[in-house]
């Protein structure tokens, strides 16, 4: 391996995907749809081929960014 990222799949017809964020744990993409409106939870799996968690959320119109917040136990 060289540590360089490599193309393991496309994800279809997804709209513009504006921004993504990987959570603390690396275990979960969040990936905001501008044209869609919505967010969409990948689950990243141990190979790095992202799988849909449920529907997309749908958002405010246009979202540009996606921030995770780490909730307080």
């Amino acid at each position: 391996t060289t540590g360089r990222p490599t193309l393991t799949e496309t994800l279809g017809n997804v709209g513009t995907v504006r921004d993504f964020h990987v959570e603390s744990t690396g275990k979960y993409l969040l990936a905001a749809n501008q044209d869609g409106n919505t967010v969409t939870v990948y689950e990243i799996g141990s190979n790095g081929k992202l799988t849909a968690k449920g529907p997309p959320v749908t958002t405010v119109p246009g979202p540009q960014s996606v921030v995770v917040v780490p909730v307080p136990k």
